[in-house]
């Protein structure tokens, strides 16, 4: 130690410089806080009212020698002291820092820091500290302070056990009620995920805790940060896994997290909350087996919940998408994710995931769904579709639907977990069409039943239920209602071409009831029963049908087997009423009708051959020709005097039907005055008779 000084009159003291060296001690910073060095140099010099360190050096213990320096001043004025030092520290590397920071110099900071930082170096320290005191310097206090700080090739634990983040380089500026760590770059270790533009920031509020606010830029594969984000020690997937398959792309964005600098650290007082936008998103196996993919989305994630939204293309349909999910707890039928999909498709782009509906509807679509899963493991889903722009038909009852009118369908699912339970109901409206019904499904989404619980078409009121083949039979369609109306399905007098080349459907068995059966204006059937199979390519392979055609008119149709073929019986105790609903003949009155005929084979097409027979019938308006042969007999001049019409005893009518023509062969007729025999053919299908 080395003093020099001069004294003014009276003793007065009017200069002090100094100078100090040591080797190896420490330095006391206040409250048994040493600081250790190998080797200690100042000097230092007193005017009076004012103090100047004008350097200082210590060299630390270390495994790479470490030097600080210091320089300061301090100035009395206004009855006290103010002043300030300045340090600058060469490089530190941070295992050797907890020696070299005493314990206790901070507020919570230096625990986190020194426990959490585990390797790299700090370098290129300066920083500027300001305070005062009064003239008997009996206290002090710090009034300013500011630095910063390089720091290289660090390995931070922002949250352990979540692995680090490794070689960080960036800086820490120092103020008087908060540190910052502005990282420049990083890479979480043990992913590909980059941490990029991250802050560090403590704060050091008056009578709590110190708190720390960390903002970090995250950057990599979809599957590297959702494995950050999904760790245990954020808790944030604790109640609900994220139901994700096979995620792919890319993100970009940024995790906040703040928390008291305090041990022991519960995860819940850590605040998260998450940003970033993910691009090129590939999920598996969202929509029956298909994937997503393409998708461009926004997530949003905090203590509370998660936020997505986005676009994407589901199921090869460009689709808008949302997800809201609550990890909050809550009540067992409380809502704790809502998934939203929009998207424009068509009804060829359904069929391909196996939703075929081309043999009802046309061209394209608007679809939304929004689903709402609870905590107890049901949901519900609700699927709208717009079909204005959609063609739709329904070939029995020669219902359509042409593009531009409005028409929209709705579906409620329920389901628990990912298995379909029950559609709680269905809807179709459109003009002069609407069904309402629900269905039913056992285990592995296995349909049991559909019920129609009212549908109108047209003119038809009805109600039904459908149910699917039990070991590979026929469906079920089971139908009631009051009115069927069949007036458009029959005004088609042209034949339907038989589809030879098309891959069989499903085969029907269908019981229907109806009070009445429109078949054409003031044509109606009542009381009508009918049980029918149809195969797979829309060929009655058996049946009954049965009802009434006016006051007394029962009738029976029937189709059975026989052989490689069918056997069809007709039966009915008023033809004319019969042939009169069917406008076949208009002018016939009365008769009982027997059709015993035969089908050559079970196709479609097949011919149809047989004999008609009827008996006691009356033809009103007969034709003025067939009058005058009827006078010229003696029997029939009677006949035709005594009443209207022409009469008939017997008709026998072998006849072949197939979907070209009606052929006759030796067709008779005759009663006690007239007999007609005909022969010829009808082509139906460009209406022309060759007869004779």
């Amino acid at each position: 130690v080395e003093v020099a000084g001069r004294l003014g009159a009276a003793g007065v003291v009017q200069a002090v410089d100094a100078t100090v060296a040591a080797g190896a001690g420490r330095v006391d910073v206040g409250a048994r806080r040493p600081i250790v060095f190998e080797r200690m140099e100042a000097a230092a010099e007193y005017r009076p009212g004012r103090v100047t360190l004008t350097r200082a050096t210590l060299r630390l213990p270390g495994a790479a020698p470490v030097t600080v320096t210091a320089e300061g001043e301090a100035a009395l004025a206004g009855g006290g002291w103010r002043g300030g030092i300045n340090l600058a520290l060469d490089a530190v590397p941070f295992a050797d820092l907890p020696r070299h920071w005493p314990e206790g110099l901070g507020t919570g900071e230096r625990a986190w820091i020194t426990g959490n930082i585990t390797a790299g170096t700090v370098r290129n320290g300066r920083w500027r500290f300001e305070g005062q005191a009064p003239a008997d310097l009996s206290t002090a206090r710090l009034t300013r302070l500011t630095g910063t700080l390089d720091v290289a090739d660090a390995t931070v634990h922002w949250l352990r056990p979540i692995p680090p983040v490794e070689r960080v380089a960036g800086q820490v500026t120092f103020g008087l009620n908060e540190i910052v760590a502005r990282v420049t770059a990083g890479r979480e270790a043990g992913t590909a995920v980059q941490a990029k533009d991250t802050t560090l920031r403590f704060t050091f509020p008056d009578g709590q805790p110190p708190q720390a606010e960390m903002s970090i830029g995250l950057a990599g594969p979809v599957p590297d940060v959702l494995t950050v984000l999904q760790h245990p020690r954020l808790r944030l997937f604790e109640r609900r896994a994220l139901p994700l398959k096979e995620p792919g792309g890319a993100v970009d964005g940024r995790l906040t997290l703040s928390m008291p600098l305090i041990e022991d650290l519960p995860t819940e007082r850590i605040r998260l909350r998450a940003n970033a936008r993910l691009t090129n998103v590939r999920l598996a196996d969202v929509l029956m087996g298909r994937p997503l993919e393409r998708g461009t989305l926004d997530l949003n994630v905090d203590n509370d919940g998660l936020r997505v939204n986005g676009t994407a293309t589901l199921a090869d349909m460009a689709a808008r998408v949302g997800v809201e999910m609550d990890f909050r707890a809550g009540p067992a039928t409380g809502i704790y994710m809502r998934e939203s999909v929009q998207t424009r498709t068509d009804i060829r782009t359904l069929a391909a995931l196996g939703l075929d509906a081309e043999d009802i509807a046309r061209g394209p679509l608007s679809v939304e769904a929004r689903t709402e899963r609870r905590r107890n493991g049901t949901a519900r889903a609700i699927v709208r579709a717009d079909l204005r722009e959609t063609a739709m038909n329904l070939d029995p009852l020669a219902w359509t639907k042409p593009p531009g009118q409005a028409a929209n369908a709705e579906i409620t699912l329920r389901l628990n977990g990912d298995n379909l339970e029950a559609v709680d109901a269905f809807r179709v409206e459109a003009p002069a069409l609407m069904v309402r019904g629900s269905a039913a499904f056992a285990r592995g989404a296995r349909l049991e039943r559909v019920t129609i619980q009212e549908a109108l078409i047209e003119g038809s009121r009805l109600a039904g239920e459908i149910r699917p083949p039990a070991g590979g039979g026929a469906w079920t369609v089971l139908l009631r209602g009051p009115v069927l109306d069949l007036r458009r399905a029959l005004a088609e007098d042209t034949p339907a071409q038989p589809s030879l080349n098309v891959a069989p459907g499903p085969a029907y068995a269908v019981d229907g009831r109806f009070e009445r059966v429109v078949l054409g204006p003031g044509r109606d059937l009542a009381g009508v029963e009918a049980r029918v199979l149809v195969d797979g390519r829309g060929v009655v392979r058996e049946g009954r049908l049965a009802g009434r055609a006016g006051a007394r008119g029962a009738f029976e149709v029937t189709i059975t087997p026989d052989g490689a073929g069918r056997a069809v019986r007709i039966g009915s105790e008023d033809a004319g009423a019969l042939l009169r609903a069917f406008d076949v003949l208009q002018h016939l009155e009365g008769g009982r009708l027997v059709v015993q005929a035969r089908y050559a084979h079970n196709g479609p097409g097949a011919p149809l051959t047989g004999r008609a027979e009827m008996s006691d019938f009356a033809v009103h308006n007969a034709p003025g020709f067939a009058k005058l042969l009827q006078a010229m007999t003696l029997y029939g001049l009677v006949e035709a005097l005594s009443g209207p019409g022409l009469s008939f005893s017997r008709l026998i009518a072998p006849f072949s039907l197939t979907p070209e023509a009606l052929t006759l062969e030796e067709a008779r007729a005759f009663s006690a005055s007239l007999g007609l025999t005909a022969r010829g053919s009808l082509d139906r299908r460009r209406q022309r008779l060759a007869m004779e």
